[in-house]
């Protein structure tokens, strides 16, 4: 194991207890670490220099050299960022419009949104996470998209996804989010072949890729309040804040949501939603800068200098190059653009797309099932909006190509999920059905559940409207304002603002999600009043939902009916299988990997409980399980579990069915693969085989990590075969293997040849297997240890 690596592990778990931290969660933070440290040791997209020419004049348009002759020019009007689902249809389509311009624009090799996006990647990634830079390079990033943009329509401002509203969905999964439709992002599964970025391709003509509802979260309220609740911009930043109030981990934890490109430190912008997403975490950081001025702190001061590797406040901006890191702190931003507070109850912002639990008081997205069933068709394909239908399909010269052949990027630098949605691992929820209420029908349950299938549309009041107050104007001297002096050889903070002053224009601060009041980050959900939502047995313990969709005022409001009779609905995390790229040192074929059976030996799981009663001499044992240990002192003795940190909300699932990843990473090559394995939790011990893709030695000789681990966050332990062992037998191991040719051959050719080799057809009458060919195992122990303790090390 490299020491690197391995110093890493170490440092981390002397800081930790594997009962209070997931094991998980500390491999992700030091495999991406050394990944990142390392990462010009392996393929790398190169960026073409026309890019950062581009974005020089792109700067000169606005945000510094112009400053000084602000009094010749005419009055500046900052732009409105919204979140997304608060346009108007005319504005999102015009956002849209924007943002395909860009792909089909090749004025910039191989077109300016692509060469854009590139900007974060190679080098870039060290100098933009993991320390304070990242929300700085992050806002100045999105500053030069939203340039780029507006030289394709000047009215443009860049949206934000406040993801917080598809998390608080409880009554739909947020994979059903109406933003996951052609309408808005276009599908969230496998290739995006719908809405305004359908049949995308990256610089290296894989197609654009997502996997929704991969081990992650969405944005919580309680991550926001988390980071809202601190002081400092030292207690919210790597490597100094703690891992509630870390807002950067939090933002990864979407990007690992998401996955596909989106997972992917060096291909992630290679997805719009990449901007709307870091889009709203330049909202909360700036809900947290306004916090400061309160609190009579100037944020653009408070940079911390934590001495991390490329987060020097005065060094320059990797691959942004014309600013220092500590200008993207700078007040003087806010002077470009300003937000629109996030939409809040009881009318939502007026927006279709979104509806107000009125329990909880938070406003939470449509789903894309409701909004089919209440209001008009979602559009499919790309008919997002004629003019950008039209232009894709009269342009077809780059970025989509009429090769069939299915590309994907492999994403090897991932997003460190410091949380994952128990809905990604498994529930169990009512399924409900959404009935269109008419009083003249719903005398009984039965016609309202008869009039379910006639799709009319629900009303809202003409009178409420969206209100745009956004953020009040920080009261700044002119140079102040102009700032940046130093490009023009002068002192970037020469009159900085009062402590005094700032005070003054902020009143109290609460919570920024769902009734919160900061005064010049106002609300924007007018005046209109909820609807009564009608009340039924079947609502009890049920969330409220206040619909607003349609013209009619007074009409008729939605009513949720639960069907008693209805299947458990499971998850995608245990119903869907994982799509891999196969790309490798950025080529996509299958045939450079050879495929090698792994094993996984699955210790039933600490807390585990299991509604299989014991009937014994004709009477039942309440509360028995009649597959636990505990029942069978033998076995109990030999089964002894620890309690490993789990992530929050860990669920299990009610069958016992449940998955076990193991996933590859190259070391000397960039590529991933990432299988799982189907364990039954019910049993004390179960025992399965997956197979894990790794660079093929026909290529050369190769270094690959093998880990193995369960969606809670807990790691396997890895064992490797004694060589020579008969019967086999396994000692710890790090997991970090070399492949090449010689044999024993342990591996397969093509997936078929693995499987092959694994077993003896030679019987007539059932395969039999071969032990003595499995180099890997892991154990699955759930042990108070943790799993690299025992590893080699250099």
């Amino acid at each position: 194991m490299p020491s690197l690596l391995y110093e890493c592990f170490y440092n981390q778990t002397s800081k930790y207890d594997i009962t209070t931290k997931p094991s998980y969660s500390v491999f992700t933070h030091c495999r991406n670490y050394y990944w990142t440290k390392t990462a010009s040791d392996r393929y790398s997209i190169n960026i073409d220099p026309s890019v950062f020419t581009y974005v020089e004049r792109l700067e000169n348009n606005n945000l510094f050299n112009n400053r000084q002759k602000r009094q010749t020019r005419r009055p500046f009007q900052r732009r409105i960022r919204k979140e997304i689902r608060a346009l108007s249809d005319t504005e999102r389509q015009a956002f849209f419009n924007a943002v395909v311009q860009l792909k089909l624009d090749t004025s910039i090799r191989p077109n300016i949104y692509d060469a854009i996006g590139g900007l974060h990647s190679a080098n870039a990634i060290q100098a933009a996470h993991f320390g304070p830079n990242f929300l700085g390079w992050h806002r100045y990033f999105l500053y030069i998209f939203e340039e780029a943009l507006r030289t394709k329509d000047p009215n443009v401002a860049l949206p934000y996804w406040d993801s917080t509203k598809d998390f608080n969905m409880q009554l739909d999964d947020p994979i059903d989010s109406i933003v996951w439709t052609a309408m808005f992002f276009g599908n969230g599964n496998g290739i995006v072949d719908t809405g305004p970025f359908a049949n995308w391709r990256d610089p290296t003509e894989a197609f654009l890729q997502r996997n929704i509802g991969s081990p992650g979260s969405l944005m919580t309220p309680e991550g926001i309040e988390a980071v809202l609740s601190q002081r400092f911009h030292r207690d919210i930043l790597q490597p100094t804040s703690g891992a509630d109030n870390d807002l950067e981990g939090h933002h990864n934890n979407v990007h690992a949501w998401i996955n596909g490109h989106m997972s992917g430190l060096t291909t992630s912008a290679f997805d719009p939603v990449f901007f709307l997403h870091h889009c709203y975490i330049d909202y909360v950081w700036e809900l947290f800068r306004r916090q400061q001025f309160q609190q009579g702190l100037n944020p653009q001061f408070d940079y911390p200098n934590t001495g991390v590797d490329g987060h020097w406040p005065w060094s320059r901006m990797v691959n942004l190059r014309r600013i220092r890191n500590v200008d993207g702190y700078h007040n003087a931003f806010m002077r470009i653009y300003e937000y629109e507070r996030s939409p809040e109850c009881p009318s939502c912002g007026g927006s279709p797309f979104l509806e107000c639990d009125s329990t909880r008081q938070v406003c939470v997205s449509v789903s894309a099932r409701a909004f089919r069933t209440t209001g008009p068709q979602l559009p499919t394909g790309n008919s997002f909006g004629a003019p950008v239908a039209s232009m894709m399909r009269s342009n077809e010269r780059m970025a989509f190509s009429n090769d069939p052949q299915e590309k994907t990027l492999d994403v090897h630098q991932k997003f460190i999920p410091s949380k994952i949605d128990p809905r990604t691992i498994e529930k169990q929820v009512n399924r409900v059905k959404r009935a269109v209420y008419n009083p003249e029908l719903a005398a009984a349950k039965a016609e309202m559940l008869q009039s379910a299938g006639n799709h009319g549309r629900v009303g809202m009041s003409e009178s409420s409207i969206s209100v745009r107050t956004p953020f009040g104007r920080i009261k700044t001297s002119v140079s102040d304002v102009s700032g940046f002096n130093h490009l023009n050889g002068g002192n970037i903070f020469t009159d900085p603002i009062s402590s005094q002053n700032s005070r003054n224009y902020f009143s109290d601060v609460r919570s920024p999600v769902g009734g919160s009041n900061i005064e010049g980050i106002h609300s924007n959900t007018g005046q209109s009043q909820p609807k009564t939502v009608l009340s039924t047995s079947e609502m009890k313990g049920l969330p409220t939902i206040t619909k607003r969709r349609g013209s009619a005022p007074g009409t008729n409001a939605f009513n949720i009916l639960i069907d008693n009779e209805d299947m458990v609905e499971k998850s995608r995390f245990i119903d869907l299988p994982i799509q891999n790229t196969f790309v490798m040192d950025g080529i996509p074929d299958v045939g450079r990997w050879a495929f090698a059976p792994v094993r996984i030996i699955h210790k039933r799981p600490p807390g585990s409980s299991f509604d299989c009663k014991i009937i014994k001499n004709g009477r039942v044992s309440e509360g028995a399980d009649f597959y636990s240990p505990s029942n069978y002192l033998n076995l109990q003795q030999q089964l002894r579990t620890g309690t490993p940190a789990t992530y929050p909300k860990a669920m299990r699932s009610g069958s016992g069915a449940s998955k076990i990843f193991v996933q590859a990473d190259g070391v000397s090559y960039e590529g991933k693969y990432t299988d799982y394995a189907i364990v039954d939790e019910r049993q004390p011990i179960s025992e399965t085989v997956t197979y894990v893709a790794i660079k093929h030695p026909k290529l050369g000789s190769s270094q690959s990590y093998i880990t193995a681990y369960d969606a809670n966050g807990r790691i396997c332990q890895p064992r490797c075969l004694i060589s020579g062992s008969n019967p086999p037998r396994y000692k710890i191991c790090s997991g970090l293997i070399s492949v090449t040719d010689s044999l024993p051959k342990m591996y397969g050719d093509t997936y078929g040849d693995a499987v092959m080799n694994r077993y003896s057809f030679d019987s007539q009458h059932c395969p039999t297997n071969k032990d003595d060919d499995i180099f890997l195992t892991f154990y699955c122990d759930y042990e108070n240890q943790w799993p690299w303790i025992g590893y080699p090390h250099l």
